[in-house]
């Protein structure tokens, strides 16, 4: 019984300890801080740049898709018309691997199982480049473009986390890319975009 009281003063004591460590400063003065406001801005620019992002793809491969049709249907005869539409598709998809393979091979595929052996800590070298970026959004664009089923989650993904940590590596946000468990967790931010 002596031994439980023990136990329990101990318990409140520490709890206690914790407690006023961790409200000792006021919560505007938590909030404030410059870490947290730099954090803050962190994913609010990536999340609008993402946004963005999104939004310029969808409607740039809406409006190559357009064009596509437009493109076959000058044309009267059915044979020539679908001659004409894979065509079109092969130069878009040949296109698209030749970017890939020129600029940054690491582009293809949809990105996921890397983005989730990166997040486990292996280093892929040059993964989230800017190359790797340009290469997904133009590769990417080209396949959507050109009528194939395609999809976008995994390659989303993919340059979402390209571009934040390309914008860790800019000077406000350097201290980001500096700690490890907060690039992991921009990085899982980004993935969530």
């Amino acid at each position: 019984n002596n031994n439980n009281n023990s136990n329990s003063v101990f318990l409140s004591s520490n709890f206690s300890s914790i407690h006023s460590r961790n409200h000792s400063k006021s919560f505007f003065t938590r909030i404030t801080e410059p870490s947290r406001i730099h954090t803050f801005l962190f994913i609010l620019i990536l999340g609008i740049l993402g946004g963005s992002l999104m939004v310029f793809f969808e409607f740039t491969a809406s409006e190559i898709a357009i064009y596509h049709i437009k493109f076959y249907s000058l044309f009267e005869n059915i044979l020539l018309q679908t001659i004409l539409y894979f065509i079109y598709q092969l130069f878009f998809v040949t296109l698209a691997v030749y970017i890939t393979k020129n600029i940054s091979p690491l582009a293809a595929g949809s990105g996921i199982p890397e983005m989730k052996s990166l997040l486990s800590g292996v280093e892929i070298p040059n993964y989230l480049s800017a190359k790797t970026f340009i290469a997904k959004v133009i590769g990417l664009l080209c396949l959507s473009g050109s009528n194939m089923f395609v999809g976008r989650e995994g390659p989303s993904i993919h340059f979402t986390s390209a571009l934040a940590n390309m914008l860790m590596k800019l000077k406000p946000f350097r201290y980001i890319n500096s700690t490890q468990v907060l690039r992991h967790q921009m990085l899982s931010t980004a993935c969530a975009i």
